[in-house]
């Protein structure tokens, strides 16, 4: 499995982000045998084009995978930042052969891709 179709404020192309309040958002996607995919918790991490954290969710007891609301730093206008999510998730995964066993439940940890955004004109002096 795998975490795509990654969002910064509802949208995951021109990502010029003009506001403050801004979300994340996510989906997993499953693979061939995988099913009933459940999300445990996440980590969101955010980064400066430096490299410096601008922030770190820590990881989040939850199954929500949209709306989460960015809570770091006060971001400037122009800013160019990175973005990964983290996810812990737990699946059933068929037993090969043996289609008529129960499925076995496992946990697995996946993170994104990184995605770049950003900031639009956020103050009326920009």
């Amino acid at each position: 499995m795998k975490i795509g179709h990654l969002q910064v404020d509802n949208r995951n192309e021109n990502l010029a982000v003009d506001r403050r309040d801004f979300t994340f958002g996510w989906r997993v996607e499953a693979e061939a045998g995988e099913r009933e995919i459940r999300q445990k918790r996440y980590r969101i991490q955010v980064r400066e084009e430096r490299g410096s954290t601008a922030w770190d969710s820590g990881w989040v007891e939850s199954a929500r995978m949209c709306g989460i609301l960015y809570e770091g730093r006060a971001l400037r206008s122009g800013e160019s930042l990175a973005w990964t999510v983290a996810c812990e998730l737990e699946c059933c995964k068929e037993q090969g052969e043996n289609r008529g066993e129960e499925p076995t439940a496992l946990v697995y940890s996946v993170k994104s891709r990184e995605e770049r955004f950003e900031m639009g004109l956020l103050d009326r002096e920009d």
